[in-house]
């Protein structure tokens, strides 16, 4: 791809100027050449064993096989239609990529004894365990994402039908990593503000809302004193459920949001809008 020596698999991915940026400049932040072995096999091997003690290790060598895709597509593009991408431009995609791949994946419908949990479902290594809402119901899960030291935030949402299929997902973090919030609060309550302009927009009636914030259901659901700083967030979000037929709002503990903890860490990163499916923002 380079044209710096004999295309081989272990130059392709590893050693060509290209990969090795793509492999730097990635969320692993690998020194590719301190593991480039004589062949393609001693290579792959090598990045085993770097992660091999990580309790994360499989994201992480789920990611290192996104990285490799993309090269692989990269390379093609140049080959069949003399197309260089910009290397900065291929980190963005496989984050993306990424995430699409985890959001779709991350309920799997093992149903166990006629129960309306979905179990043994697993996303980015860990166990999730997650409830289907009612008949034409939508459930959508909720989270914010938010940094003390900057003030900037991100928020995300992940819809699922009463099949428990993924219908729509998406999310927004501004423009330059992040929207500015004062607290985490308030961009857990964005996050919930979002998704009901979303459900609206889609022409759903009855919605399901999960959170991991209990504070900010407890003060929706009328449970808790509504803080000065949360009022307008409270108050549009009473406005919008007024144009539903129905909703309920719930609290879920992280490892039952995971989906939508990855899309707000995502869009709070990296900022921008981010969707997957038929539903732009």
């Amino acid at each position: 791809m380079c044209g710096g020596a004999e295309e081989t698999e272990n130059h392709l991915f590893f050693a060509c100027e290209f990969s090795r940026v793509l492999w730097y400049c990635c969320s692993l932040q690998i020194d590719i050449t301190a593991i480039i072995g004589r062949d393609f096999h001693e290579t792959w091997k090598g990045l085993c064993m770097r992660f091999h003690e990580d309790d994360r290790k499989d994201e992480l060598l789920q990611e290192c096989v996104f990285i490799m895709w993309r090269i692989w597509k990269n390379r093609n593009e140049m080959v069949f239609h003399e197309v260089l991408n910009d290397p900065m431009d291929m980190v963005h995609l496989v984050r993306k990529q990424l995430l699409e791949f985890r959001v779709c994946t991350s309920v799997e419908n093992h149903e166990s004894g006629g129960s309306d949990a979905v179990a043994g479902a697993v996303f980015a290594g860990q166990p999730v365990r997650w409830k289907r809402p009612g008949f034409w119901v939508i459930k959508v899960n909720c989270d914010g994402a938010w940094c003390s030291k900057t003030c900037k935030g991100g928020y995300g949402w992940v819809m699922r039908d009463f099949a428990g299929l993924l219908s729509v997902a998406g999310g927004g973090g501004g423009e330059e990593g992040g929207l500015l919030f004062n607290t985490v609060a308030m961009v857990e309550a964005a996050a919930i503000r979002a998704a009901l302009l979303v459900c609206l927009e889609l022409g759903y009636e009855e919605a399901e809302i999960e959170s991991d914030s209990q504070v900010i259901i407890s003060m929706i659901n009328g449970n808790y004193v509504v803080g000065a700083t949360l009022e307008c967030y409270i108050h549009d979000i009473g406005q919008l459920v007024s144009q539903f037929r129905g909703v309920r709002f719930g609290f879920v503990k992280r490892n039952g949001n995971a989906a939508a903890h990855a899309i707000a860490s995502y869009v709070d990163s990296l900022g921008g809008a981010f969707h997957v499916g038929n539903y732009i923002l």
